[in-house]
């Protein structure tokens, strides 16, 4: 099942179930996006056609095992990633400091 809400004005959250996981709980993929076009914005038909694509686009990407959602992290553990260990990543982080 798929659905769209709407944010704001320009903000819209797309949703794909995917199943449930292994606790029963339902399996649901969310993205949101923002849409700055005022054409698209002022008409009810171009807004719900390209809603509906971006919402097709999202669940092809979800089905196909593509889609990784977005998680939190610490600057740090960003560093570490970036430089390959968090001593080389602190010594660096303290010079852009100075």
């Amino acid at each position: 099942m798929v659905s769209i809400e709407r944010r704001s004005e320009k903000s819209f959250r797309l949703i794909v179930e995917n199943g449930y996981d292994e606790n029963g709980k339902r399996d649901r993929k969310k993205k949101s996006t923002r849409i700055e076009d005022p054409k698209i914005l002022k008409s009810k038909r171009k807004l719900q056609e390209y809603l509906e694509d971006q919402l097709d686009r999202f669940r092809i990407e979800v089905e196909a095992g593509e889609y990784i959602a977005p998680e939190k992290s610490t600057v740090e553990s960003f560093a570490v990633q970036r430089n390959g260990s968090k001593r080389n990543s602190l010594i660096k982080m303290e010079s852009l400091a100075d």
